[in-house]
């Protein structure tokens, strides 16, 4: 089971109230880079793999979660 650190995410370009993460960018405690896409994601998590990100503004830690929007989407 590894962490990753979420560096950049991508989402679907609808209304900016109504925007799901498709993928994202993540670097590990080894720097290395990877894209993954929301489904990989979600799949890692099941499997005991941590995600979260850091705000570049207050250095605070948000885990990430799995998210079953209302309009049936499943995303993070």
């Amino acid at each position: 089971m590894s962490d990753y650190r979420i560096v950049c995410v991508n989402r679907l370009d609808t209304s900016l109230a109504h925007r799901h993460v498709t993928d994202v960018g993540t670097e590990n405690a080894r720097g290395e880079m990877r894209r993954w896409s929301a489904v990989e994601v979600r799949d890692a998590m099941c499997r005991g793999d941590g995600f979260y990100t850091i705000s570049p503004t207050t250095n605070e830690i948000a885990k990430v979660e799995a998210f079953g929007c209302s309009c049936g989407l499943k995303t993070i």
